[in-house]
């Protein structure tokens, strides 16, 4: 009771408690608002104060060999103009071998070496391995000069099609044996060329990677399970870019852990490894695996950047200096990298602020043909992780 009377006293003259509780919850509204406002305004005046990378885009490319995986189409195909333009000689893969021929022979021609097409379906290991084979064939001793590992799938309310595939001797998510381990499978088919080559490899992960969680990117985790419905014939958004999230930082886990392969003095190499996103972009991502008569309101957003745009980025990580692109991620947009980390402390809050403001809301307040490079995530510096992601892949992706 003395303690009861001794705080009642302690309180201002004729303010009731009431009022007390109203001017507190006032008080908060405005810090709330105002915190708002600054990361808005910083969101919205930051492209215009920031300094991006320079860019040539008049760089010659003459006489060089690149590869870009899902590159019939879309962002890759796009890319695959820029490169061609500037005399580069192009190798494009696509699940369709009559759609892959035809984009090749789109491209402008590089004088001394004919584009080629090549069928790649990411989620058979055997056409892994059949690609594999023909493309050395291809190469002779020359090899590549850059791979650019493009190709992926996103699941929303159009996909179709089955949840999981076989790969060698396990079933996997779709998603994740598209996304992840068909591109890890050739990795390691051609990790001992790659290495003796000098090849650039080039990552095509997500702004969304942020979005991924050490939980994610292992089996055996909830997060695994979320993805689609079983038959492919309804997905929960959430899911969907929660598991499209976990794919993109497995992209940037195994691009961390290749670039450490490279680094290791005992079998000395000038291979390299660069990680970007080419950012919001209005393509056709997906669509051998979409119906044609769902609805997906992404589609239908004025926000996106052409395919032009996101090729752009993914041309520039083909000849970026190196200690430019380390450890970081090459986009065509400023985020707001020193705020996000003081208002969320949380990495998958983060994610969300740069994911759904910064690159789906604000991306185009950034002038068109910059680019900035970013740190990635706080989880894909995680070693362990990176050492402990390899090793489950190399034995989902063991052949029968």
């Amino acid at each position: 009771r003395a303690l009861l009377t001794s705080t009642r006293a302690d309180r201002p003259c004729g303010v009731p408690e009431s009022q007390n509780i109203m001017q507190a919850g006032r008080i908060v509204l405005l810090g709330i608002a105002g915190a708002l406002l600054s990361i808005l305004f910083a969101a919205i005046l930051g492209p215009q104060l920031a300094i991006p990378l320079e860019v040539d885009v008049n760089l010659t490319l003459r006489g060089k060999r690149i590869l870009i995986t899902g590159g019939s189409s879309g962002v890759g195909l796009a890319c695959a103009k820029d490169l061609a333009a500037r005399g580069a000689t192009v190798y494009l893969t696509g699940r369709n071998q009559q759609r892959t021929d035809a984009a090749a022979s789109s491209l402008p021609a590089a004088g001394h070496e004919a584009h080629r097409g090549f069928a790649l379906d990411l989620t058979d290991l055997d056409s892994v391995q059949a690609f594999t084979s023909q493309l050395i064939d291809s190469m002779g001793v020359r090899g590549l000069d850059a791979m650019i590992l493009n190709a992926g799938m996103f699941y929303d309310a159009t996909t179709t099609g089955p949840a999981t595939v076989t790969m060698g001797m396990s079933k996997q998510d779709r998603l994740i044996a598209a996304n992840h381990l068909g591109h890890f499978k050739l990795l390691t088919l051609l990790l001992d060329l790659l290495t003796a080559w000098g090849t650039r490899v080039v990552f095509t992960s997500s702004i969304s990677h942020h979005l991924g969680t050490a939980a994610g990117v292992l089996p055996g985790q909830a997060a695994w399970e979320e993805g689609i419905v079983p038959g492919g014939e309804t997905v929960s958004f959430i899911a969907a870019f929660r598991l499209y999230g976990n794919s993109k930082l497995m992209n940037v886990l195994t691009a961390k852990k290749l670039q450490r392969l490279f680094d290791d003095e005992s079998n000395p190499t000038t291979a390299s490894v660069v990680v970007s996103t080419p950012g919001f972009v209005a393509s056709n991502i997906g669509s051998d695996d979409r119906s044609p008569t769902r609805f997906n309101p992404l589609d239908y957003l004025p926000l996106a950047r052409s395919s032009a745009d996101g090729g752009r980025v993914l041309a520039f990580a083909v000849t970026v200096e190196h200690t430019l692109a380390r450890d970081k991620m090459l986009q065509p947009y400023w985020i707001w990298e020193e705020g996000a980390r003081f208002f969320f402390k949380n990495s998958v809050w983060r994610g969300c602020f740069f994911n759904f403001v910064q690159e789906m809301l604000l991306q185009r307040l950034t002038p068109a043909g910059t680019i900035y490079a970013f740190a990635t995530s706080d989880p894909s510096h995680d070693e362990h992780l990176q050492d402990q992601l390899w090793a489950w892949s190399l034995e989902a992706t063991k052949e029968k």
